[in-house]
């Protein structure tokens, strides 16, 4: 058994202890947590010191095929399955690194995640849970399409029954154009309301949820009359700017349809012009959808430039901090609110008996300051160290081997 010992403990549900905790582990699950300093006899005490633990991360929208190279995507037309996977390996360990212990991916190649989902779930590799959706399904020549997820627009369903036999975990949907996609926009919709509605049809008989990529509002009103479980991005862009829609936020809300802003960038760069000219509008749009009662889950969309490195979510907190949250909300958003929304209610999210034993530790406290999250000085995935003090965190260097490449 494993005993971490810190000065402070944050929940993931809004409980914070000033005083000394010590959390017990065992399997890679919590087994107890304890408001003091007492370590049972025979466990193996890691005393991290002057820091708050709270549970890890969880980024709800990555790309970990794409590196955070400048357009990330040429890199994978002449690289066979094995360096696609590789590439995403070590994606996943950067995340890893950050404090994320938890990360959907929300458009790969060739499937290139489902292995490494498995292999770290089985604990032969190290590495965060990972919530896999394949390649992006779009439109024939729409926005991703690169990556091997066009329909068929006479049968949109079969699809879906290929990406379930593959074992995918939800279905993510290109309703909406984008911007890396020459020729693609994100302020139209790509597909037409039919296709839209016979995906999510197929993939909720088959027990996989939906999630749809969607800027402008057309796009995200066709999504809710489908019936999709998430909104991705959702930032209701058009070509004159942000379209100011109270009627359509507030359907949002109704629906408890969870919403995956993308926001956040690594100082020094900025977003393409024409979404940078937006961002201001952008941001009060998502202070409204906040202050309207929207259920806002975190993502970056890391990964796809390099503005959005892996890892960057500890930094996009902080913009979501500005949709009018306080710092114990938006940390509840990361942890227990997004655990919640990716099926993981009970399991991620929280420290408690029971839970996936997924720790992030950090200097001074995030409650009262959400920049401590930029510098974590511990992480643990499902019990394991993958960042610590000397001696604690595990061996992850090295390439992709084993069964499973």
């Amino acid at each position: 058994m494993l005993a971490v010992r810190a000065a402070r403990l944050w929940d993931g549900i809004g409980e914070a202890t000033s005083g000394p905790s010590t959390v017990l582990v065992d399997d890679g699950l919590v087994v107890e947590v304890r408001r003091d300093d007492r370590v049972p006899a025979g466990a193996r005490l890691v005393d991290l010191g002057d820091v708050t633990l709270l549970p890890g991360l969880i980024d709800a929208h990555v790309h970990l095929v794409f590196d955070g190279s400048d357009q990330p995507w040429t890199r994978l037309a002449d690289a066979g399955v094995d360096q696609v996977t590789a590439i995403a390996h070590e994606s996943a360990r950067q995340q890893l690194a950050a404090g994320v212990t938890t990360v959907r991916d929300l458009g790969d190649d060739r499937f290139a995640t489902l292995p490494l989902r498995d292999r770290y779930a089985s604990g032969e590799l190290l590495g965060p849970t990972l919530v896999c959706s394949g390649p992006p399904l779009t439109a024939p020549g729409g926005h991703c399409h690169f990556l091997g997820g066009e329909l068929d627009l006479g049968d949109p369903a079969a699809s879906v029954r290929a990406w379930a036999a593959r074992g995918v975990d939800l279905i993510k949907l290109m309703v909406s154009g984008g911007e890396i996609t020459p020729g693609s926009t994100p302020f139209h919709p790509q597909l037409d309301a039919h296709v839209v509605q016979a995906v999510v049809a197929e993939a909720h008989a088959r027990g996989l949820p939906v999630t749809a990529h969607a800027h402008d509002p057309v796009s995200v009103a066709m999504a809710l009359d489908a019936g999709v479980d998430g909104l991705e991005h959702c930032a209701f862009l058009t070509e004159e700017g942000v379209a100011d829609d109270a009627a359509l936020r507030a359907r949002i809300a109704a629906t408890g349809v969870a919403v995956c802003p993308t926001p956040g960038h690594i100082p020094g760069h900025a977003p393409p012009p024409r979404i940078a000219s937006r961002v201001a509008a952008a941001l009060e749009h998502f202070r409204a959808l906040h202050a309207a009662g929207a259920r806002l889950v975190t993502g970056s969309d890391a990964g796809i430039a390099p503005a959005k490195p892996h890892g960057l979510l500890p930094r996009a907190l902080l913009t979501f901090a500005a949709f009018g949250s306080t710092p114990d909300a938006v940390l509840r958003m990361a942890t227990s609110g997004a655990a919640d929304a990716l099926g993981f209610a009970g399991r991620k999210g929280i420290v408690a008996p029971g839970a996936d034993a997924d720790l992030v530790a950090v200097a001074g406290d995030p409650v009262e300051q959400l920049e401590t999250l930029l510098t974590p000085f511990a992480v643990l995935a499902r019990g394991r160290f993958a960042v610590g003090p000397a001696g604690a965190a595990e061996a992850t260097e090295g390439p992709l081997e084993g069964p499973g490449r």
